[in-house]
């Protein structure tokens, strides 16, 4: 864990290439050339999307049982959304994790495969979308169509495994949209890792676009010491903290976190990053920050009429003073940082990394025949269906 921290950090040093072919075509209107984005720098407008996906059964995740996805139907409406939001000059806009096709909801209620079976994990396995395929090029298009940007949070499957995904995207420089760069959640927490594998710390990097550089990261990776100290090792202006959903405090039981927690995690990271603008889109409630953790915009109110009402939040930047983002020597989140953490280990502490930090990637196949079981989880089997360990080993993984 210590070599591949001190490997990301080295990367993560690497800049984006400078956007092409700035220029002023107003008297703050800007226009890049090579993709034909046009923002105005000192309106910039951002959107973050609280409606739900298709038959999410929001807010009822406590007592529920499954609920099929469907992704073609979440698609029509986001891209209705996203047509709705460029119409009143949303430039950005922010999904929430795994809106495509929605958040495996019961998975924090009960997890552990205690109130859903393998044939629902194939259910929803059956709606994640593949990267480039039609559905995909569907909600593209629609980016395609509005030329802006935005960060999209999906359930990705790829070579026959889960994944929970987030994706900034926008327009190319051929007329179309598609994506910016790809994220892969580390490592998905408790009980999500029964049905989305790892992914892996080089997807976390730091972007620059024509307005500024954006980051991103998925729910509590906005929290956890690794992820977060790669991500706020690279400078950015603005960073999408995409949760699931927003509880609001009256629904708050121990198995899932209020609202207002997901909220101090996202404020905290923009203060500790350095002072980027935070947007965090979660279902429900969801909030969008200033440079100094303020908020600029919320909605702390659950009710799917209210939903309806205002399927997203918005808030507007000036850029102007959105400079390109300088590497601190001397920041919590510097190489100097990370070298003091590594010197500052108590002797103590065993020079092990455990199983849970292995990288764990389980099949579609295996979650769909049984309980998946990894070294973060617990797992009970019924008399129809067994435990599938799922492991990192020596030689392999162990299924």
């Amino acid at each position: 864990m210590r070599a591949s921290l001190i490997t990301a950090i080295l990367a993560s040093t690497t800049a984006a290439a400078t956007p092409l072919g700035v220029q002023g075509t107003g008297k703050t209107l800007k226009r890049d050339s090579a993709t034909g984005f046009e923002w105005d720098p000192e309106d910039f407008k951002v959107a973050a999307v609280r409606y739900p996906p298709y038959n999410w059964a929001y807010p009822d995740t406590e007592n529920t049982t499954w609920a099929n996805y469907d992704l073609n139907r979440t698609i029509t409406k986001a891209v209705d959304l996203i047509k709705e939001a460029a119409a009143e000059g949303v430039k950005f806009v922010a999904f929430p994790e795994v809106y495509f096709p929605g958040y495996a909801h019961v998975l924090s209620s009960f997890g552990l495969g205690n109130n859903q079976l393998p044939t629902d994990y194939a259910q929803y396995a059956s709606q994640s979308m593949e990267y480039d395929s039609p559905e995909w090029k569907t909600l593209m298009q629609a980016f395609a169509d509005t030329k802006i940007y935005g960060v999209v949070g999906w359930s990705e499957r790829a070579n026959d495994s889960l994944y929970i995904a987030q994706t900034l995207v926008g327009p190319l420089q051929n007329g179309t949209a598609g994506a910016v760069h790809r994220h892969r959640k580390l490592r998905p927490s408790g009980a999500e890792r029964n049905l989305w594998s790892d992914g892996d710390v080089s997807s976390i990097r730091t972007q620059k676009l024509p307005f500024g550089s954006v980051s991103m990261l998925s729910c509590f990776e906005n929290e956890y010491a690794d992820t977060r100290f790669i991500a706020s090792s690279q400078p950015a202006n603005l960073h999408v903290a995409s949760f699931p959903y927003g509880r609001v405090v009256s629904d708050w039981n121990w198995r899932l976190p209020p609202y207002s927690t997901f909220k101090t995690v996202a404020a905290a990271y923009g203060i500790a990053s350095g002072g980027a603008a935070v947007i965090l889109p979660a279902i429900g409630a969801s909030t969008i920050f200033n440079e100094r953790a303020i908020t600029m915009n919320e909605t702390l109110t659950n009710n799917l009429p209210s939903m309806q009402a205002m399927p997203y939040i918005t808030s507007s930047y000036n850029t102007t003073n959105w400079t390109t983002p300088e590497f601190s020597l001397s920041s919590q989140y510097s190489w100097g940082s990370a070298m003091s953490i590594l010197r500052g280990i108590a002797a103590v502490v065993p020079a092990v990394e455990g199983p849970y930090f292995g990288h764990v990637v389980s099949t579609v196949e295996q979650l769909s025949s049984g309980f998946v079981q990894t070294p973060s989880t617990e797992c009970v089997a019924t008399e129809e269906y067994d435990c599938v360990e799922v492991w990192p080993r020596e030689g392999g993984f162990m299924a």
